[in-house]
């Protein structure tokens, strides 16, 4: 497995009406979102600086998923089967998702699958927190869920703040924004 999600900034000079006075760009979000860099050094520093961060965080991230396999486990007794099956299926999947992401050249949303991942797993403890706070024996795991999932959520804002790349890049200095389509914040924005 590659130890790291790699991104690619475009020559522009080479297709269609490119841009030779700017001609360095990364096309972010689901939408149509272009930033366009009019030296490659400093946009190849800004990629390595967000590559970094950005494994940095889907690592952490994908941590929770032995610790939500652990508790399907301890809780085998309080769930029926067919839930403790679907849950360890769409923990599978989230694997799945994971190792796209490190091994596929042609990874079509890195942020559509990083918001998929983070959705399973915080669906996943919140059912563990509603179970464990039936049943007043398992205190010890449900104060260890709780704690889980403010760390997933403080994740999460990490990984917001991150691609909220309008701030990001303007921080850069020499950064143009052309046409924008506005897309549903719900996603994390990178193509």
């Amino acid at each position: 497995m590659r130890k790291k999600i790699k991104l690619h900034i475009k020559d522009k000079r080479s297709s269609f009406g490119g841009n030779i006075k700017r001609p360095y760009f990364l096309f972010l979000e689901m939408g149509e979102k272009q930033f366009v860099f009019s030296n490659k050094v400093k946009a190849k520093k800004w990629l390595v600086t967000f590559e970094n961060n950005l494994n940095t965080l889907t690592q952490e991230l994908i941590l929770n998923v032995p610790k939500l396999y652990t508790y399907n486990t301890l809780l085998s007794l309080n769930v029926d089967f067919p839930k403790q099956r679907q849950m360890r299926e769409d923990l599978d999947f989230v694997m799945q998702r994971y190792w796209r992401l490190y091994n596929s050249d042609h990874v079509t949303s890195i942020g559509r699958e990083i918001n998929n991942i983070h959705f399973i797993l915080e669906e996943q403890f919140d059912f563990y927190k509603k179970l464990l706070g039936k049943n007043s024996r398992n205190q010890t795991l449900l104060t260890q869920i709780k704690t889980e999932i403010k760390h997933i959520k403080y994740l999460k804002n990490d990984i917001n703040v991150l691609f909220d790349v309008d701030k990001n890049l303007l921080s850069l200095g020499k950064v143009e924004k052309t046409k924008t389509i506005n897309q549903s914040e719900n996603y994390l924005r990178i193509a």
